[in-house]
């Protein structure tokens, strides 16, 4: 069992301006919400398994939880419909893309309407490639379709894959949010899908500030104790850029917290949640929102740690040293 690390927070943090970030207004304060990957990623039987599906049913269930249990009024508003939505490329001719229609019989576009009307904020997944991360189709030179499609949904939020692109897709993603003509923030994955460099310290961060409000770094989340240490580890490598580039506007993203299901320790749930909030991160959930554990319950609804990832400042927390087991930021 790896030792349990102790973060101590000490008002020491530190970012630096950027004059030619991405000024959209959106993202003052990292965002805060619900997402359905790992929780609910694989296509299953609906029929048979109603509520371990992705489908419209779900979502429902989801977004009237967190108005239910007050989620929403701590500033969990963000409803992330990740991968395994959409059911075949965009039709060029049609000018639409389509979600599965056994899982979202009503249209993809009616689950943003109810997410509205509960003061809700809906989110979905795009990419530029022939096939995402997980093979499921995708719309490979169609940035105007999803634009339209982005618009005419009232699409809050789009988390941009950039599994199998290239590195001049980062400015075609600048093209999607300029064809909207609405606030759309965008998720991209780079830098951690940098399949066209060998060297991450040599990153262009200033393209990502220019087009994406949120980048993923430094690896997709999964809910084990390795993943949580490999952040930290991960965050001291980093510290001399990752504090630098974030601030307000433009954050780092450690990708959804996976936990509220038993699947971590105590003392795992506590560095878990308590780092994130420290790094200013997006706070988005994933778990069944009708099986999350008290005490994670308690720790995603602590308004003290809220206080800190939403910080007006826009800071981030540096490290600052180690002494034996304790990492002080």
């Amino acid at each position: 069992m790896c030792a349990i690390l102790t973060i101590v927070l000490q008002a020491i943090i530190f970012t630096a301006p950027c004059v030619l970030c991405l000024n959209n207004g959106l993202t003052r304060t990292p965002p805060m919400g619900w997402k359905i990957w790992p929780e609910f990623r694989y296509p299953v039987n609906c029929q048979i398994y109603p509520k371990g599906c992705l489908g419209e049913n779900e979502i429902k269930r989801t977004a009237d939880k967190l108005v239910s249990d007050g989620w929403r009024d701590l500033g969990y508003k963000y409803v992330v419909i990740d991968d395994f939505w959409l059911a075949n490329k965009s039709d060029s001719k049609m000018n639409t893309m389509s979600a599965y229609s056994t899982r979202f019989s009503n249209g993809i576009e009616n689950v943003g309407k109810y997410l509205h009307s509960k003061n809700l904020l809906f989110g979905i997944n795009l990419g530029n490639a022939a096939k995402k991360c997980s093979g499921y189709p995708e719309n490979i030179n169609q940035i105007k379709l999803d634009a339209k499609a982005v618009a005419d949904w009232e699409v809050d939020f789009v988390k941009l894959h950039a599994c199998h692109c290239t590195e001049n897709d980062i400015e075609k993603y600048a093209k999607l949010r300029e064809g909207t003509g609405r606030p759309v923030m965008l998720l991209c994955t780079y830098p951690e899908y940098k399949y066209w460099i060998t060297n991450s310290k040599l990153f262009d961060w200033k393209r990502l500030q220019n087009t994406c409000n949120l980048w993923r770094a430094p690896s997709n989340g999964r809910n084990d104790s390795r993943y949580i240490i490999h952040y930290v580890i991960a965050r001291k490598i980093h510290n001399n850029d990752s504090p630098n580039v974030a601030g307000s506007g433009r954050w780092n993203d450690s990708d959804m917290l996976a936990l509220g299901n038993n699947e971590l320790s105590n003392d795992l749930t506590r560095i878990h949640v308590g780092v994130w909030c420290m790094f200013a991160a997006p706070l988005l959930i994933s778990a069944d929102m009708e099986k999350v554990d008290k005490f994670s319950a308690s720790l995603l609804r602590n308004k003290q740690l809220l206080a800190i990832n939403q910080d007006k400042g826009g800071h981030q927390a540096k490290f600052v040293k180690s002494r034996n087991d304790v990492q002080v930021s």
